[in-house]
């Protein structure tokens, strides 16, 4: 009798890792197209943010505006990211370099929902501040969508 019992645990078991193995590859099928275009995406994602910040540490604020998307052109006119980027500057002193830090590119099915965020330490003349990058792909590109100062900037 308890060998019985024991084949019957047997077969149950195996056949739950049969439907778990089944149910595990039919998502990695679905989601592995996602994760291979956000490999894909990533150097793009950090050309994008480089140039940007390499246009702000060169004083190209023209070169650094062509960055920016629809809706941060929307939030910030050429002439308010203007006058904001100096007087940052002149409370914090020179940009004089960054290092990219933690990121995380989400792809969706539609294109208009792919985010990329970007942890990047900023040393300035005075200080080093740490930000927080998101990039939006609009129109064919990655674009700058906005960024915020986090905690713990020294």
């Amino acid at each position: 009798m308890r060998n019985q019992t024991k084949q019957r645990i047997y077969v149950v078991g195996g056949a739950g890792l049969v439907i778990f193995v089944g149910i595990w590859l039919v998502a990695i099928r679905a989601t592995a197209p996602l994760i291979w275009t956000s490999l894909q995406e990533k150097p793009k994602v950090e050309a994008t943010l480089v140039g940007y910040l390499n246009a702000l540490k060169a004083q190209n604020l023209d070169g650094a505006f062509a960055y920016c998307g629809p809706s941060f052109r929307a939030a910030s006119p050429y002439q308010s990211f203007v006058s904001q980027h100096k007087a940052f500057l002149e409370k914090e002193g020179k940009f004089l370099e960054f290092r990219l830090g933690s990121s995380e590119v989400s792809i969706k099915e539609s294109k208009e929902d792919w985010v990329a965020r970007y942890r990047v330490e900023m040393q300035f003349e005075k200080r080093k501040l740490n930000f927080l990058f998101e990039l939006h792909h609009e129109s064919g590109r990655w674009v700058l969508f906005g960024f915020r100062r986090m905690n713990g900037g020294a």
